[in-house]
């Protein structure tokens, strides 16, 4: 028996070894990524921007949602004058 031999005892094998790492990779990825997310929350909270960025993004909300209600109601004036068009070209032919 040698010292290499008592080495390789307290040593986890290879397999072992790679999937702990992989692990610690892993996790460290997603502390750092919790980490940044927090961090982005907080800067976003406590900026002097906060206040004119939520009018801003309800404004926008509001103007999507207003501007698709028109093109809705521009739809429909479109189908009713699509039919119209059409009775008067049948009332035309008869």
């Amino acid at each position: 028996m040698s010292i290499l031999d008592d080495v390789r005892d307290g040593v986890p094998p290879r397999l072992a070894t790679k999937v702990i790492i992989v692990t610690f990779a892993c996790a460290l990825v997603v502390i750092t990524y919790l980490a940044d997310r927090r961090y982005r929350r907080w800067a976003d909270e406590t900026s002097l921007l906060a206040g004119p960025r939520a009018r801003a993004a309800a404004f926008n909300t509001s103007y999507r949602r207003k501007r698709s209600d028109v093109a809705d109601a521009t739809e429909v004036v479109g189908e009713i004058m699509e039919v119209v068009e059409r009775a008067r070209s049948a009332e035309r032919a008869d």
